[in-house]
C-alpha cells in the first residue's frame, strides 16, 4: 500500500523521496526533542529538506509536459523516447544522491532515544492512515463502486479505434506488459516505509543501504520506461496516425490515475 496518494506518472517522473522521509517526522521532533535550541536546529534542517523535495517535484511539471508532448506524437521514434528517459534517469539519480546525504545528516542530529520514539510515533501514524484507507475501501465496496482498473480507458480506446483484431491484439498485449511493469513499480514503492523496511528504521545506516533501496526502485522504473517505449512502438506499427495518436493521448490520461 502506498501511503501517500500519487499518480502513475508521478511514480515514473518523481524522485520518490517522500517515501524515505519519516511520516510525521516534524511532529515527532516537537514531541520528543526537549532541548529548545536543538529542536529548532532539527526542525530548520527538516524544513530545508522539505523545500528541496518540493522544488524538485515542482520542476517535474516541466518534465511532465515534455513527456506528454513527445509521447502523444505518432511521429516520435524510439530514439527520442530513449533520449528523454535517459535524461530523466540522470536527473533522478542526481536528486536521489543529494537527498540521501541530507536525510543522513538530518538524523545524526538526534539522540538514539529520540530517534526510537520518533520511529515508534511514525509507525503509529502509518497504522492510523492504513486503517482510514481500509475503511474507505470497504465503504466503496458496500456502495458497489467499481474499483479503478489501470489503463482501462486505453484498452477501450484501442478496441474502438483499431478495427483489425490482430493489430488490436498486439497493441493490447503490449499494454498488458506495461500494466505488469507498473504493478511491480507500485509494489516496490509501497514497501518503502518504516513499517516494512528495516533500513528506514535505522538512525545512521550506511549510504549504500539507502542506495540499494533506490536501486531496486530505479530498476523497476526502468522496466516501466522500456514497456512505455514498446507500447508506443506497437501503436505505430499497428495503427494509422489518426487512430494511433488517439490511443497515445488516452494512455497519457490514464497515467494520471491515482494509486494508494
Amino acid at each position: 500500500m502506498i501511503i501517500s496518494i500519487v499518480t502513475l506518472i508521478t511514480l515514473l517522473i518523481s524522485g520518490n523521496a517522500e517515501a524515505f522521509f519519516i511520516t510525521n517526522f516534524e511532529k515527532g521532533v516537537k514531541e520528543y526533542v526537549i532541548e529548545k535550541d536543538r529542536k529548532k536546529e532539527i526542525l530548520s534542517e527538516a524544513k530545508t529538506m522539505t523545500k528541496f523535495i518540493k522544488e524538485y517535484n515542482k520542476s517535474r511539471g516541466k518534465k511532465l509536459k515534455e513527456f506528454k508532448t513527445i509521447y502523444e506524437s505518432y511521429t516520435t521514434g524510439k530514439e527520442d523516447l530513449d533520449l528523454f528517459f535517459n535524461d530523466l534517469t540522470e536527473e533522478q539519480m542526481k536528486f536521489q544522491d543529494q537527498f540521501i546525504d541530507g536525510r543522513l545528516d538530518l538524523t545524526k542530529l538526534l539522540t538514539e532515544d529520540e530517534w526510537g520514539h520518533i520511529i515508534e510515533y511514525s509507525e503509529q501514524s502509518l497504522d492510523k492512515t492504513r486503517e482510514k484507507q481500509e475503511k474507505k475501501a470497504k465503504k466503496s465496496e458496500k456502495s458497489n463502486k467499481s474499483p479503478k482498473v489501470l489503463f482501462e480507458k486505453t484498452q477501450n480506446k484501442v478496441s474502438k479505434e483499431i478495427i483489425d483484431q490482430d493489430k488490436a491484439g498486439r497493441i493490447i498485449g503490449s499494454l498488458d506488459r506495461l500494466l505488469g511493469s507498473y504493478a511491480k513499480l507500485i509494489e516496490q514503492v509501497a514497501i518503502v516505509n518504516v513499517k516494512d523496511n528495516d533500513v528506514l528504521k535505522k538512525q545512521n545506516p550506511e549510504k549504500e543501504e539507502f542506495g540499494l533501496i533506490y536501486q531496486e526502485i530505479d530498476e523497476s522504473r526502468a522496466l516501466v520506461q522500456k514497456a512505455l517505449i514498446a507500447f508506443h512502438e506497437a501503436v505505430r506499427e499497428n495503427a494509422d496516425s489518426s487512430s494511433g495518436e488517439k490511443v497515445l493521448k488516452t494512455l497519457t490520461k490514464d497515467l494520471e490515475l491515482t494509486v494508494h
